[in-house]
């Protein structure tokens, strides 16, 4: 099927994919702001076969809402999990041996706990990563209008959210480098004001990607996979 470009009503420009919303059937023109119906017109969807579902990811669907669910925990947590361990172990015994300092009246145990303050703060941190990691699943929540994200139990510091949908104009598959060469992908949705919403991050490409396809075709929605 031929797909014609679509152009703004009142100033003539040509839409991106990511400025027309299926499910309300608006687009918004980024160049003079103008919102108008496109009913009637063909907008390219997400085709051929999506990216298979992790094994780990379970979808379940009641009625017109589906819902996505996986546990957190694989070898990148077991990993964190035993250098924890190794650093709060250490700090058990560094406050261990500036306790006995002040209790012994040396003046040189209240330094080495102010010392090691920022050191015990990150082993807190590590913990209750870790803990997340044993505990946490996360949960994608769509019916008609409404997604939501949500990291349980541990939610603190994870992110995760409620949506209307209808100002949705596109989903958007994003790659991060960060500056020691990690790589991490972010699932996006783009918005008719031209803002874009982080619905969520995960060092998984694949499962990011799967997300991305299921959630656009689910919302009916154009995905830019491109990153």
């Amino acid at each position: 099927m031929e797909m014609k470009q679509i152009e703004c009503k009142n100033c003539g420009e040509p839409l991106a994919a990511g400025q027309v919303n299926l499910q309300t059937g608006l687009a918004s023109c980024a160049a003079c702001n103008a919102v108008f119906s496109v009913a009637g017109h063909e907008v390219e969807t997400p085709s051929g076969p999506p990216p298979s579902r992790p094994p780990r990811v379970e979808t379940s669907e009641f009625g017109p809402a589906k819902e996505w669910r996986w546990k957190w925990w694989n070898a990148g947590y077991a990993v964190l999990l035993v250098f924890a361990a190794l650093w709060n172990g250490f700090m058990l015994f560094w406050y261990g041996a500036a306790l006995l300092m002040i209790l012994d009246e040396e003046p040189e145990g209240w330094a080495m706990a102010a010392f090691g303050l920022i050191f015990l703060l990150i082993g807190v941190g590590l913990g209750y990563t870790v803990l997340a990691g044993i505990r946490n699943a996360t949960i994608i929540r769509h019916a008609p209008g409404i997604l939501e994200v949500v990291h349980h139990p541990h939610s603190r510091f994870f992110g995760g959210g409620r949506w209307e949908t209808g100002t949705f104009t596109s989903i958007r598959l994003e790659t991060v480098h960060g500056s020691k060469g990690s790589v991490s992908y972010r699932l996006m949705a783009a918005r008719s004001d031209g803002e874009a919403v982080k619905l969520l991050s995960d060092n998984e490409r694949g499962l990011i990607r799967f997300l991305a396809r299921d959630l656009a075709a689910a919302m009916r929605l154009p995905l830019d996979e491109s990153a």
